[in-house]
Order: C-alpha cells, then structure tokens, then sequence
C-alpha cells in the first residue's frame, strides 16, 4: 500500500475474515515477518471491495469463499496517528476493509500462493489470542468467538498504528 499516493488502487486493500467450523484462516508468518495475517490485497480496476476480498483468497490459499458484511475499517493517517513504513512526503493515507467471509463447499485444502511459502492454516479461534497476528483486534473477535457469543454486527473503524502483533487490545472494538 502506498499512502503517500492519491490513487484510490494504491490506496484502498481489502483483508478477509474467513471462518468456518471454529476456526479461522490465517496466513503464517511469511518472508521472517513476525506476525501471522489474513489473506487480502489491493483493489483492481472495475472491482468491487467484495470481488476484490473474494479474488484475493483464492489466490492467496485456493479457497473459494461467498464474501458477507463489512466487520471493521482500518484507516491509516500518516503522520496524524501513525508513523509511515516507507518514505514520502506530506500526509498520507490507506483504508483496509475487512470483510467476513464463509468457504464455499466443498471446502478445498489450502495452498501456498507463492512457492516456497507455507500454505494458509484453519486456527481454531480459541488459539488466535496466543498468536502475533495483525491486526491485534482479530484476537478480540476470535475470542468472542471461541466464548460462543456471534458474529458482531455493524463495522467499527480503528485507525492504524504501527505496534507489536504481541499486544491484545485494551478495549474490544466489537462490543
């Protein structure tokens, strides 16, 4: 993502929340990251933020997935809330919108997207929370989750900050 650019296919990311059977699927830690993540990526031209989540999925792991409702914003502000992870100049900005996502069945085994990668893995949600995992909201949800309360409704933004995938959230923005 490139906040420092002003067009809306540098700017505009989708992530997908993929839950199925009490778990939900995550990306290891890829290339010595730290944290593990959610398959997503940047919009295409003529796609929508739907089209885009489901797109991304598939390649990332080989799942198909039928996309649903928004579950939260991540707004990036540079420099107003949050330092910038490349150079430029000026304020910046990016906008991550997570989606939850089901998998279509017959449910596929996953696959690396990239070789040499580990293939994306179904986390039980009571497990997330012991994870480095971004963003650290995803450990409040799967907690919920794993407590046995639903799905939240409604979509919270949370504005980025660059932070430790160690760190559990201080309030539960799903509440």
């Amino acid at each position: 993502m490139s906040i420092f650019s002003h067009n809306i296919y540098e700017n505009v990311r989708t992530r997908t929340i993929v839950l199925h059977d009490g778990c939900i699927l995550l990306h290891p830690p890829r290339g010595g990251g730290p944290a593990w993540a959610l398959p997503g990526g940047g919009l295409e031209p003529g796609e929508s933020l739907a089209d885009c989540a489901a797109r991304e999925v598939l390649e990332e792991t080989g799942i198909r997935v039928q996309v649903g409702r928004i579950a939260f914003l991540v707004e990036w502000i540079v420099p107003t809330y949050t330092a910038a992870l490349e150079p430029g100049d000026g304020p910046g900005f990016g906008i991550e919108v997570y989606h939850y996502a089901r998998p279509v069945e017959p449910l596929a085994q996953t696959v690396a997207e990239h070789e040499g990668d580990m293939p994306a893995q179904w986390v039980p949600h009571a497990e997330v929370e012991k994870l480095p995992i971004y963003p650290k909201q995803i450990k409040t949800l799967c907690r919920r989750l794993a407590d046995g309360l639903p799905v939240p409704d409604g979509a919270p933004s949370i504005i980025g900050r660059i932070e430790s995938p160690w760190e559990v959230p201080e309030t539960d923005p799903f509440a």
